[in-house]
């Protein structure tokens, strides 16, 4: 009970930030801390697959570095974006550590994120705008997804009866709200979740066979109910009405994320243009160009973005995708290893999922995916680093099931 209080408290600080070089959370100065500490259970744990993912780190670690090294960028920009990859590393070590050594309840987890949303709001501060749906979308949101994960990990008689019924409402509520991010999290967790259990076996064929009646569903729920709730103004936000309207309420989901994920595409733009060795951490849209851009593809006023420059300075070169800004900042060397970490990361998961088959690990795998691919590289070493340590951790408490079953009850599974 004593540790479970601890990594609740840890989990709040996650919310808690100071500038220190760059933004720094208070658990992640006491990890810095620990070091040394996990170095050394990781050793110990015999777990190869951790060890795996380690020296995957330390290459990402060392192209950023070659990288940041033939661009010549300042050394706090290169710390800033280099102590991402580091902690994200070790936040994650962290969390496997109190989940496997320590055999901490994981409902602390998303019952932390609660108490540190509640007390901290968000990590980049956009719910004090005093805008209606982005305070909705960045802090409601995180509080009903964190709450149904409570929910699942209660692990009661009416909760399993009411699974559905529970991503359904959550997803329609934050759709109607205004936030597509978190309704469709919600909702392709739960088709997930519909597939593998309609699936004996670890088989990818037979999991595809059994998305394509769900993903039907999906898209006929998306035409024929999203849509013209938006349209209508029934649903959604003003920003989601405009982001629609460039797309003339197209009924093609696909085209939804071409629309809703504008920075994603300049991101990946950007890359393109300096494939190499990228643009570095923190790097300056001197020319304006990728503004100008993005400016071009969602309608908007361009002299509004050179305005927008000479009052507010130049921004960065955008990167508002943790996985496509590996790229865009460092190079190709830098994005094929995060990629590696990636594909990595999801092997082991969808394995557990195949084993365990509840709507938690569900939530975790479509969460995190999104959050890599749609998120800013800060998220990297908070929320998606304690998501890959726990779906880790359940990868190591699987795989050594049969020796250990005394982790698996304290694990709630």
């Amino acid at each position: 009970m004593k540790r479970n209080i601890i990594v609740l408290i840890w989990v709040v600080l996650l919310g808690y930030r100071i500038n220190l070089v760059g933004s720094i959370s208070l658990t992640e100065l006491y990890v810095i801390i620990q070091i040394p500490v996990l170095w050394k259970w990781m050793s110990k744990s015999h777990f190869i697959e951790l060890t795996k993912l380690r020296n995957l780190f330390l290459c990402l670690f060392g192209c950023q570095c070659l990288s940041e090294f033939v661009l010549g960028n300042s050394v706090q920009n290169a710390v800033k974006g280099l102590m991402i990859t580091v902690m994200a590393f070790f936040v994650l070590l962290f969390f496997m550590r109190e989940i496997i050594g320590r055999k901490v309840s994981l409902i602390m987890i998303p019952l932390g994120m609660i108490i540190s949303q509640l007390l901290f709001g968000d990590q980049f501060g956009f719910a004090e705008s005093g805008d209606e749906s982005v305070w909705f979308k960045f802090y409601v949101v995180p509080l009903v997804m964190n709450g149904a994960c409570v929910l699942f990990l209660l692990n009661k008689k009416w909760v399993k009866r009411n699974v559905v019924l529970i991503f359904l409402c959550s997803s329609i509520l934050m759709m109607a709200g205004g936030s597509r991010t978190g309704g469709f999290t919600m909702l392709l967790s739960l088709m997930l979740y519909l597939a593998v259990k309609r699936t004996k076996q670890l088989s990818w064929s037979k999991l595809l066979k059994a998305l394509v009646p769900i993903l039907i569903i999906a898209e006929i729920f998306y035409a024929f109910i999203y849509v013209p709730k938006v349209k209508s103004g029934e649903w959604g936000s003003e920003q989601n009405r405009i982001q629609m309207a460039t797309i003339d309420y197209s009924k093609n989901a696909l085209m939804l994320v071409m629309a809703a994920r504008t920075d994603f595409f300049v991101s990946l733009t950007a890359f393109m243009d300096k494939p190499l060795w990228g643009h570095g951490a923190w790097a300056k849209d001197e020319s304006l160009e990728y503004a100008m851009l993005f400016a071009q593809l969602t309608g908007k006023d361009e002299d509004k973005v050179v305005s927008s420059a000479d009052h507010w300075g130049v921004p960065l070169v955008p990167c508002h995708s943790v996985l496509v800004a590996m790229g865009t900042r460092n190079g190709i060397l830098a994005f094929v290893c995060f990629f590696a970490i990636f594909l990595f990361v999801y092997k082991k998961s969808f394995f557990v999922l195949m084993k365990q088959k509840t709507p938690y690990i569900s939530y975790l795998v479509i969460a995190s995916i999104q959050a890599v691919l749609f998120s800013p590289p800060a998220i990297l070493k908070g929320s998606i680093a304690v998501m890959w340590a726990v779906l880790l951790a359940f990868y190591f408490i699987e795989t050594k099931s049969n020796k250990n079953e005394i982790i698996r009850s304290n694990c709630n599974l």
